[in-house]
């Protein structure tokens, strides 16, 4: 269904293998819990500010420690957060809460994972307390 280029960009993207799930790598079969997977990483990015031209895999593991060691209380939140959001879009509880959603996202297996519809409903949720300061998502994933 891909063109030559699509095919080739995709195969790159694959192939870097920063965005794609460890179930994937040994198993080559894409599922939707692959896509929660890199939607996980992409939030981190966003919530973190790292360039993403250059993201490579040793990023990826850094972000990762990095995040895990916020979520448990190993890190303040100020040595997570883009200074770029701070105070603009969320406070430390919603973001608090953004990450333990990504963090979810990025669980090594599948199973561990939430469907996107869930990770849809809990950043809704987690919108509902930044106080007005943002926006919600309010977009239902397709069927």
């Amino acid at each position: 269904m891909l063109g030559m280029h699509e095919s080739q960009v995709f195969e790159e993207f694959v192939e870097n293998g920063v965005y794609t799930d460890p179930e994937y790598k040994n198993s080559g079969l894409l599922t939707c819990s692959t896509d929660v997977y890199g939607f996980g990483i992409i939030m981190l990015q966003v919530l973190s500010g790292p360039r993403i031209a250059h993201f490579g895999e040793d990023d990826k593991n850094i972000l990762l420690t990095k995040a895990k060691d916020v979520s448990r209380g190993k890190l303040p939140i100020s040595e997570f957060e883009d200074p770029w959001l701070k105070g603009k879009l969320i406070n430390d509880e919603a973001l608090k809460s953004i990450l333990q959603i990504a963090l979810l996202c990025v669980a090594e297996t599948s199973k561990e994972r939430p469907t996107i519809e869930q990770v849809s409903e809990e950043l809704n949720k987690a919108w509902s307390l930044t106080n007005n300061v943002g926006h919600p998502i309010n977009i239902n994933p397709p069927l």
